[in-house]
């Protein structure tokens, strides 16, 4: 388990691997793995801030390859947009869909709550 802080929200990875039953209905590339983890998002603000995934998440390496969210039919239960109160946390499954060769992928939390810094995971270590 990794958590990482930046005074607005707590970011806490749990549960990361891999999938490897191919996906007929987001199928990807032979070169590409399916990277999964389990998210938690605590808002730590004194306001209510909104979530979307899609836009605040993603997957770099240290060279700067980029991987956005990519959907999996094998998720049961994926992270949800929702609007999160002060204290008030949301969790679910997030996929990406990384090179192969990606030994260190970092996951960015970059929501931009009151213009505050992205968390970075290193989320094998």
């Amino acid at each position: 388990m990794q958590t990482g802080k930046n005074g607005v929200l707590t970011s806490k990875v749990e549960s990361v691997g891999t999938i490897t039953a191919p996906d007929p209905a987001f199928a990807i590339s032979p070169q590409e793995s399916m990277l999964v983890m389990k998210l938690t998002v605590t808002n730590t603000s004194n306001q209510k801030q909104h979530f979307i995934p899609v836009t605040q998440l993603y997957v770099r390496s240290a060279d700067g390859d980029y991987s956005a969210l990519h959907p999996s039919m094998h998720v049961q239960h994926p992270l949800p947009a929702t609007d999160l109160k002060p204290g008030q946390s949301t969790s679910g499954e997030i996929t990406f869909a990384i090179p192969k060769n990606l030994a260190t992928p970092l996951l960015y939390v970059d929501t931009g709550w009151n213009n505050a810094p992205p968390i970075i995971i290193d989320v094998f270590h």
